[in-house]
């Protein structure tokens, strides 16, 4: 368990500096069951400076657990800023757009994708933009705004972060006469009270992640830098997510088409004779990123891979359970993917009279344990 005896949290600033600020005691969804109560104290200094402070003592302790949520959540909580999204938004779409979008990579990349039909350049500059720059793990949030890299040193260099990668993409698609948009997105989850808090108390390392959408000649919104050159193209990787307008400086969420949206759908049949012998087909659909990530892991194994992953699948199944195909059949090629497998076992199920007696091979329990859970779930 861990335990604080009191906490203190102080902000010093310069008169006449303006700022917003807001404490929760209960943290920012207030899902304690603790009444926790703070002190406010505001003080002038000897130097024209004035102190906030907000000073909270015997603190519960708490146990921790996975999946817990953030501290933030329901610990005590002070959130401070005295930023503007309107004209952070601003001032960093200046930067992308000040950056030079010409030099030798840039101009072959270029010429690469515009000799192409219009209606495969998109999907081109996707995969092609994919293979060309390596992502690393750097947040652009983290660093000031000169540190964005020219498209041209980016795909010189071979690598960069996501704003790197995006700015490629960005002048690529100018270039090309489409007209693209910036947007910031923030991984914090479906919770309206935690996009209340990104849009009052504006901190620039919350919207970690650029994603650059663009209209096709159908109308259609199609993401681009976000996911890898086997995922669906339009598919973004923060569906639900706060998205921050760089342009307008608006906050919104994203709502993509449910055909795009993450998810995977399974369904078993199970087929028994009156003797208790059993044919049992599993099928699955995969979308959004459950399609990508199904995609890659098919196309990057070896024959050998996939045949263990296989038969690691039968046997999880029923421990006598036989294949009756030597492989399953998978189409990674149409849109959603799709898997499917039959087996036959024998005496699968018990017969006794009028009924049969078998073990379902699939587990219906979504969330286990949860009555042993000592805190939320998140």
């Amino acid at each position: 368990q861990y335990s604080v005896a009191c906490a203190e949290v102080s902000i010093v600033a310069d008169r006449g500096v303006d700022f917003d600020y807001g404490y929760y005691d209960q943290g920012i969804l207030k899902i304690g069951d603790e009444e926790i109560a703070g002190v406010q104290r505001k003080s002038k200094l000897e130097d024209g400076t004035i102190k906030y402070s907000w000073h909270y003592e015997n603190l519960p302790a708490y146990f921790y657990e996975t999946y817990m949520p953030e501290g933030e959540f329901f610990l005590p909580t002070v959130c401070v800023s005295n930023g503007n999204w309107k004209k952070y938004g601003r001032s960093l779409l200046e930067r992308i757009e000040e950056l030079p979008e010409c030099g030798p990579n840039m101009d072959a990349l270029f010429t690469l994708i515009a000799a192409m039909p219009r209606d495969k350049q998109l999907q081109a500059l996707h995969e092609t933009v994919d293979r060309m720059v390596h992502l690393v793990d750097v947040s652009f949030a983290s660093m000031p705004m000169a540190c964005i890299s020219a498209p041209e040193t980016t795909l010189a260099d071979g690598y960069g972060d996501d704003m790197d990668k995006g700015v490629v993409i960005y002048h690529i698609l100018k270039r090309l006469g489409y007209e693209p948009e910036v947007y910031l997105f923030a991984p914090i989850g479906r919770y309206a009270k935690l996009r209340k808090i990104l849009k009052d108390y504006p901190d620039c390392r919350d919207f970690s992640s650029m994603r650059i959408l663009v209209k096709d000649d159908s109308g259609h919104d199609i993401w681009l830098n976000n996911v890898s050159k086997y995922a669906k193209l339009g598919v973004c990787d923060f569906d639900g997510q706060p998205m921050l307008d760089l342009k307008s400086g608006k906050i919104s969420c994203l709502d993509l088409a449910d055909d795009l949206e993450t998810w995977c759908r399974e369904a078993l049949t199970i087929e028994i004779n009156e003797v208790g012998d059993a044919v049992i087909t599993c099928k699955s659909k995969y979308y959004g990123q459950a399609y990508e990530n199904f995609k890659k892991m098919y196309l990057e194994s070896t024959p050998e891979e996939r045949m263990r992953r296989y038969q690691q699948e039968i046997s999880g199944i029923f421990a006598n359970a036989q294949p009756v195909t030597p492989e399953p059949i998978i189409d990674v090629n149409s849109y959603p993917a799709t898997r499917e497998f039959t087996v036959c076992v024998v005496d699968f199920a018990v017969v006794d009279g009028d009924f049969m007696y078998f073990n379902v091979p699939v587990s219906l329990t979504t969330i286990d344990c949860l009555e042993h859970r000592r805190n939320y779930l998140y």
